[in-house]
């Protein structure tokens, strides 16, 4: 009886895992196709870091090439890149000439290089639930910066 007991809790646990992550996927928006995956990520970020590997993951999956930079110093690319302390998140990317701070979704990175805006980058700081590569749901509306030569500006709604 409490072997069988916990057969049955393990195997709840395991749904309920598995549609954590759908709902983490489908609030991102990752079922929808994408363009522009010729682009190439670099992105920085903590070895300690498990969300930063699931955003590279997520960018990956996606049809994206990254190259992956864990050290401690990854900070350091956030001042060389002249990101505002606020806009800081865990982890920084660089694509075609853009830096893209933090868990921002897919369809904002496609809109940066569709319009390629005269901007320094963009950044969802923070780690926001359900963004990509953060797991739970999503319960509220993402609101992704630009900035420009330290200035901030709402760039982007999701």
């Amino acid at each position: 009886m409490v072997g069988t007991l916990l057969v049955v809790i393990f195997m709840i646990a395991l749904l309920v895992t598995s549609f954590q992550g759908f709902t983490s996927d489908r609030n991102s928006n990752t079922q929808q196709p994408t363009e522009g995956t010729d682009y190439d990520f670099t992105t920085y970020s903590s070895p300690d870091c498990g969300c930063c590997g699931q955003f590279v993951n997520y960018l990956r999956d996606l049809g994206y090439s990254v190259n992956s930079q864990k050290a401690n110093s990854y900070r350091n690319q956030f001042v060389a890149a002249g990101v505002p302390e606020d806009m800081y998140s865990c982890h920084i990317s660089f694509i075609d000439g853009y830096y893209v701070v933090g868990h921002v979704p897919i369809e904002a990175i496609i809109h940066l290089l569709n319009t390629k805006p005269a901007i320094d980058g963009i950044s969802l700081p923070g780690m926001p639930t359900g963004s990509p590569g953060m797991g739970g749901i999503k319960s509220e509306e993402f609101i992704i910066y630009s900035i420009n030569n330290g200035e901030v500006q709402e760039f982007f709604r999701i």
